[in-house]
């Protein structure tokens, strides 16, 4: 009985390493290069832990590594395939943060205007307060909030004043956000 095939590699160091000195000779990106590292790309996006998310990522994965593919240098090291697949999953961690910083933007204004925030936040807010009832019966304070750090809330404030202000420039009122009752949104809807 014969041995099965093993199978091959799709993508070896070796191919990329002289497709990537080519590249360096030539002062720019080949076809080839191209097809390499969209070839590592969507096989590292095809991980189970990463199913599911949108094509956007990949695309910002690309993008990277077309502005990075000159920062590898073969007489340092001969090993693109670690330094391409590092980029990717770098890149796929930086896509992520800056999709969860515009979610918590967009909850925080729909609190602030009174809608309810996504179910993701509301999620959140649940377990923050099991987790308050939890740390109760061990500290002294009755509130703890272990989610944010205070430069994220101070960069979350900021930019909802922003967004908020920039509104009411473009409908023309003034930068007053209270209610025609007169209280402020934090007042009448309280920050998850």
């Amino acid at each position: 009985m014969s041995e099965p095939k093993k199978p091959r590699a799709y993508l070896s160091n070796a191919s990329l390493l002289d497709e990537l000195k080519r590249c360096h000779e030539k002062g720019k990106m080949t076809d080839e290069m191209a097809k390499m590292l969209r070839l590592l790309t969507d096989r590292y996006a095809s991980k189970p832990s990463l199913a599911g998310y949108p094509e956007d990522m990949r695309q910002y994965a690309m993008y990277m590594l077309v502005r990075t593919w000159k920062a590898f240098k073969p007489e340092l090291s001969q090993n693109p395939f670690a330094f391409f697949t590092q980029c990717i999953k770098n890149s796929f961690y930086q896509y992520l943060n800056r999709e969860k910083r515009q979610r918590m933007i967009r909850d925080r204004l729909a609190i602030m205007s009174g809608l309810t925030p996504s179910h993701g936040c509301q999620v959140d807010h649940e377990e923050q307060q099991r987790a308050n009832r939890d740390m109760g019966d061990m500290m002294d304070d009755d509130y703890y909030e272990p989610s944010l750090s205070a430069t994220t809330d101070i960069e979350l404030d900021t930019a909802i004043k922003d967004l908020a202000a920039s509104g009411a420039r473009d409908q023309g009122d003034d930068d007053d956000l209270s209610s025609p009752s007169g209280e402020t949104p934090e007042e009448t809807h309280p920050v998850i």
